[in-house]
């Protein structure tokens, strides 16, 4: 209960630091896709309702420049979010947990192109290069969506701090790049294999995130 307190106390006085009203809160989670009341917000900072869902606490905490991880803590919602352990970081500020797992990836990629090169490591190689073009398409679409909602739920582009030049002819353009990538990975029998096994990989990994960790928000 303590711990559920200082949380409550801390969002509540960075607010107020900051100069944010609890309106705008309300407004910035909702470009997020985020549904939360400014009536909901005071209820909590008062506390009249204990508990604050996942997503809304993340989005509270992204907002005052707050560290996610620790507010979840507080929160008790560690549990409820395991994804987030591999972004635990040390005194000086880095997700060594997420770092080593990916280390461990490198060299086993290391050992399998001196052990499988014609096999293993080359489909290996495939899937990375193929996933490459996977986060940039996601991340083109994701930017033009993005601004596109904040446009739309009557946002001003001046009050983002991340400046968009040429917007939105740029993240089209990575799409439509990205796409004739994917079209050239398919027609290369030499990676083709890895698109095969990267579609179905990524179906899975959506798959399960619906069923464990969206359920539980």
């Amino acid at each position: 209960m303590e711990d559920k307190e200082k949380l409550r106390k801390i969002i509540k006085e960075t607010r107020l630091q900051k100069n944010i009203a609890r309106d705008k809160i309300s407004e910035l989670l909702k470009i997020r896709g985020i549904k939360y009341a400014e009536s909901s917000l005071s209820r909590y900072e008062n506390g009249i309702t204990e508990s604050i869902k996942a997503e809304v606490l993340k989005g509270i905490s992204e907002i005052l420049g707050l560290d996610v991880i620790e507010m979840y803590k507080l929160a008790g919602l560690l549990n409820e979010n395991e994804d987030i352990r591999f972004a635990k970081l040390n005194k000086k500020g880095l997700p060594v947990y997420g770092l080593a797992l990916t280390m461990l990836g490198g060299f086993l990629s290391l050992f399998s192109s001196i052990y499988a090169a014609e096999t293993v490591y080359l489909v290996l190689t495939s899937i990375s290069g193929l996933a490459v073009v996977g986060v940039w398409l996601g991340i083109g679409w994701s930017h033009y969506n993005f601004r596109k909602q904040y446009i739309k739920n009557g946002g001003l582009i001046s009050d983002l701090k991340y400046k968009a030049p040429l917007y939105p002819v740029v993240p089209i353009l990575v799409i439509i790049l990205c796409l004739v990538s994917m079209v050239g990975i398919a027609i290369d029998p030499n990676q083709r294999l890895g698109l095969i096994i990267f579609i179905p990989f990524v179906i899975l990994c959506f798959g399960y995130y619906q069923l464990v960790f969206k359920n539980k928000k």
